[in-house]
């Protein structure tokens, strides 16, 4: 398998920035596809982005302060509005035309700032559809993590769940999920989606805390859309394995009747450097789902996430001791290499 730092990044695109309720009044800093951004709100609380990197002597503003909507260079006090010109100068009446930082486009949706990181016009409809995560239908949790590592690992480790029998043996996992699974893997151009079942199996231990020891059937759908969002479809129940009428091939699919738990997972994987990557996940559980329940559920999510952070940055700190080494395929990648290929060829058709 062709090694991670072969795969370049996609401009044109939404890329997650952001938890909402992190950017505020307070310049937060950020890295995205190796460019540095300074993030805050208006005074009417609209989120801005900027190019964290003063024109003057490429000083970071992040560490300034905002004077009403303009943020001021902590270096030597120079302003620059939401549309990244420079207002003003201290000491200098008159502003040279190049005197301005690039400016973001951005949106505010499903409880992320996702910013436009290309230099073709924005283009809203290439946003991913999450409406799940502003439905009423479905209790939503989410959250952040940084990860140490290439953002294509990430997207390996969401498109191959085998992995959870091992890594997560304690949570989430059970050895059933890599030895029983029925897994195929479908193609189309832009998406790539693995779907598996494992059928009348016991619970995880995470699951048994809910759902007790008798064993049951387990879906998991995993979709890939370039240039790093996934949309996971999971659900189990017994008796469910071949439900007459469940659809079963997007994650936009209807769960089957009798579905003890049912959750859509919404996940961006923003490139932040060629060793690093920012991981904004929401997950979304079928109500009426008591707050109790719904807190638990992410708790155990936000558990199996952290024991994801720890494999993916040791392969990481691995593959940079050894460029050169090269991963062997086995039966579980097919929908590892399809997603690799997708980005491969949105990037080349970006270029073309």
């Amino acid at each position: 398998m062709t090694i991670h730092k072969s795969i370049p990044h996609q401009r044109n695109a939404w890329y997650a920035v952001a938890m909402a309720e992190e950017v505020t009044r307070t310049p937060l800093r950020r890295v995205i596809l190796g460019e540095p951004l300074v993030l805050y709100r208006a005074e009417d609380g609209t989120a801005v982005a900027l190019e964290d990197r003063c024109c003057h002597r490429l000083a970071p503003l992040s560490p300034g302060k905002l004077v009403g909507d303009c943020i001021e260079c902590p270096y030597h006090g120079l302003r620059f509005d939401p549309d990244g010109t420079c207002t003003f100068i201290p000491g200098q009446l008159d502003i040279p035309a190049r005197a301005r930082v690039q400016a973001y486009p951005l949106v505010e949706r499903y409880g992320l700032i996702w910013a436009w990181m290309g230099d073709a016009a924005a283009e809203l409809a290439r946003l991913p559809d999450w409406r799940w995560a502003e439905s009423a239908d479905w209790a939503v949790r989410g959250g952040y993590f940084h990860i140490k590592c290439h953002y294509a690992l990430s997207v390996d480790n969401l498109m191959d769940l085998s992995h959870i029998a091992y890594v997560h043996s304690g949570t989430i996992g059970s050895a059933s999920d890599a030895e029983k699974a029925v897994i195929d893997t479908l193609s189309e151009p832009g998406r790539v989606t693995v779907r598996r079942w494992v059928e009348n199996q016991p619970p995880s231990p995470g699951f048994q805390k809910r759902f007790g020891p008798d064993p049951i059937d387990r879906w998991q759908l995993i979709e890939f859309q370039p240039p790093c969002y996934i949309r996971t479809f999971k659900g189990l129940g017994k008796g469910i394995y071949g439900t007459a009428g469940f659809d079963f091939t997007s994650a936009e699919s209807d769960p089957p009747e009798g579905a003890l738990s049912v959750s859509r997972g919404n996940t961006c994987i923003t490139p932040e450097t060629d060793g690093t990557c920012h991981y904004f996940t929401v997950h979304c559980h079928h109500g009426p789902v008591p707050d109790e329940e719904a807190d638990q559920a992410w708790a155990l999510a936000a558990e199996a996430l952290a024991e994801d952070v720890l494999i993916l940055e040791q392969t990481q700190e691995n593959m940079e001791l050894d460029p050169a080494k090269r991963m062997v395929f086995i039966h579980f990648d097919e929908g590892v290499e399809k997603a690799r290929q997708a980005m491969r060829m949105a990037v080349k058709e970006e270029a073309s």
